[in-house]
């Protein structure tokens, strides 16, 4: 990652107020390439394990 995710969380903080259940996503564009059908994931240790299918939206 290009900034830590407190930098991240602070830099966006000075414009919006962060509520329960928001989600900051921090990935690379272009770095991978999503498709229909594919799931995605994200982990934290200590709290657990998020996974989501890809469905294309038309």
């Amino acid at each position: 990652m290009t900034h830590p995710p407190e930098k991240l969380i602070s830099f966006f903080s000075e414009d919006m107020t962060w509520k329960a259940g928001d989600i900051l996503l921090t990935g690379t564009p272009g770095a991978m390439v999503i498709e229909d059908g594919d799931t995605v994931g994200a982990e934290v240790e200590a709290i657990g394990r998020l996974e989501n299918p890809v469905r294309r939206v038309r």
